[in-house]
């Protein structure tokens, strides 16, 4: 077991000694149609049917901004870490009445494991799967003012998954775009810098 342990060892370090120049990346990024997104959607509905139709609530959402890092410590694998933002805010009716407002927001850290399929001098492509954990608040204010200010917090596990991810640009800063689904949205486009 030793021996497979150091064979293994040996064989990290020598493809550590292979890294591309640029194995840090920052990065900056904006994603549409979040996890977040789509549980306000849910909600909206399951309280029309719940309520028979007579409450509901309209949600929309900012979008999310993303910052990243990313450290690729061998040649195709790299592990990054994301924390975003996005917030939302909701009409409450009742019988076709506004009865209140709600204020949400949402706060991720989403650590990921990307795999390179290709790099270029001026392009590059990749996929990720990650897993996010998501503080969101919500607070609520009524029209009836004998109603109290409410506030919710809760947290949860998420995740993201990113099939197919493409990079263009420079060598060290290049524009990117990915397709996923989980906390940072269907469409993400952004910049990365590699250092």
């Amino acid at each position: 077991m030793k021996k497979l342990f150091l064979c293994i060892s040996v064989a990290l370090l020598f493809e550590m000694g292979n890294v591309q120049a640029a194995n840090h990346e920052v990065s900056a990024s904006y994603g549409t149609t979040t996890h977040n997104s789509f549980i306000g959607s849910v909600e909206s509905i399951g309280t029309g049917l719940f309520s028979l139709g007579t409450s509901k609530v309209d949600y929309s959402y900012s979008g999310t901004l993303n910052l990243g890092y990313k450290f690729q410590p061998i040649k195709y694998v790299g592990l990054e870490t994301v924390v975003n933002y996005e917030s939302g805010n909701g009409k409450m009716y009742s019988k076709n009445e506004l009865t209140g407002n709600s204020n949400v927001t949402h706060y991720s850290v989403i650590e990921s494991v990307c795999l390179s399929w290709f790099n270029f001098k001026h392009v590059g492509m990749y996929s990720k799967l990650g897993v996010s954990y998501t503080v969101r608040k919500t607070q609520y204010d009524f029209v009836d003012k004998s109603k109290t200010l409410d506030t919710k917090n809760e947290s949860y596990w998420w995740f993201q998954i990113t099939p197919v991810a493409i990079e263009v640009g420079l060598e060290n800063l290049r524009a990117f775009t990915e397709l996923g689904v989980g906390s940072q949205g269907l469409l993400a486009v952004g910049l990365k810098y590699k250092f």
